[in-house]
């Protein structure tokens, strides 16, 4: 069996590197190397139990890739998480969970957090082991170099009796079975063979920022009151920079907040958005004063009406690996693990099966682009 995987970006690399372990002819196609050149979240802080548990397998899983590549991904970073005071008492449980994953959670006096604006009305939970930076671009990278790419533009996947034709800018590929892992761009695809698919593109966009204050080093901030999370640039020209603004008391951070309305990523530009910039240094002037904007980034994220991940088949040797939200990182490795049991007719276990993409999993179509998955 020919296998083609579409999109070779977090999860296509994944999935590719799996399949090929297990001996499968499997060839990637994507348009372009989409790699992040900067540490991601790797979070166990999750809102659903499901996801929690997900994300430590996630990282279990980029542990043992450090082993077996030899490459290191994993930056240790902490965390403070902000709950309004009224809303806390309802999420006890949540944080409860993360204890049961040997996250340390402790809750802060606002009157001893001096870099950020803070008050009563609040609740501050620090966390140590909860967060991790990976450094992904160099799995990805690896994946590149070493296993069996097409760059391409596709088409459109055409069946063509018993087997399907990726249709691409330069020729086209036959296979045997077509993987879905393309994103933002897996309803335009998947709309050929199914109508109203459960997925839904959105724009995604964070900027560098200059605070008027110090954080502490490797510290990022969940901020579920003004909802936007600020965390650390470690990357070396913003590392050298920060040495010198902190000599003013101030430094770079990246930062970011919820989704946009439903887009179609091929008719919307990659321009960071001008509310995006003004929203953002409003809430950020809530926690730190004075903001100043330095640059930007957007790209595109795919959601489910749930808000969580789909795995499963569309129809015969069809599959798509999707509906991230932004957060294919942190329980992605778990998803394509889970995948390739269902693929292999293997039995998935209690937690897999609430991503596996069933008939009755969604019993309207609906999106809310405005939250994610993680938010409390």
């Amino acid at each position: 069996m020919k296998i083609c995987v579409l999109g070779i970006g977090v999860i296509g690399s994944i999935l590719l590197y799996e399949l090929n372990k297990l001996g499968f002819n499997v060839i990637g196609i994507s348009l372009r190397k989409k790699i992040p050149h900067i540490g991601l979240i790797q979070s166990i802080l999750q809102k659903f139990p499901e996801d929690v548990e997900m994300a430590y397998r996630s990282r279990m899983y980029y542990k043992e890739l450090e082993k077996e590549l030899g490459i290191s991904l994993i930056k240790d970073v902490h965390s403070i998480t902000i709950i309004h005071r009224d809303k806390y008492e309802n999420l006890k449980n949540v944080v409860q969970n993360w204890l049961r994953y040997n996250v340390n959670t402790t809750e802060l006096s606002y009157r001893d957090i001096k870099f950020m604006n803070t008050n009563e009305n609040e609740i501050y939970l620090y966390s140590t082991n909860g967060d991790v930076l990976i450094y992904i671009h160099k799995f990805i990278n690896f994946i590149w170099r070493n296993y069996k790419i097409l760059q391409r533009k596709i088409l459109g996947v055409k069946e063509i009796g018993n087997k399907y034709r990726i249709v691409c800018d330069k020729g086209y590929v036959d296979c045997d079975c077509v993987i879905f892992t393309l994103g933002a761009w897996n309803r335009k695809f998947l709309s050929n063979f199914v109508d109203n698919p459960p997925l839904i593109s959105y724009k995604c966009q964070a900027g560098l920022f200059i605070i008027n204050n110090t954080l502490p080093n490797n510290l990022i901030i969940y901020d579920y009151v003004n909802k936007i999370y600020v965390r650390p640039c470690l990357e070396k020209i913003v590392s050298i920079l920060n040495r010198i603004l902190r000599l003013s008391n101030k430094c770079i951070t990246i930062s970011g907040n919820g989704n946009t309305p439903p887009i179609d990523p091929d008719s919307y530009s990659r321009k960071i958005e001008s509310w995006f910039v003004n929203e953002m240094i409003i809430k950020l002037s809530k926690r730190f004063n004075k903001v100043h904007y330095l640059l930007g980034k957007a790209d595109f994220c795919e959601i489910s009406p749930d808000l969580k991940p789909i795995f499963g088949k569309i129809v015969n040797n069809v599959y798509v690996i999707g509906g991230f939200n932004g957060y294919g990182v942190e329980i992605g490795p778990g998803i394509v693990k889970s995948f390739i049991k269902y693929f292999q007719n293997q039995k998935l276990d209690e937690i897999e099966r609430k991503y596996l993409l069933t008939k009755n999993r969604f019993k309207k179509i609906q999106f809310n682009t405005s939250v994610e998955a993680h938010e409390l």
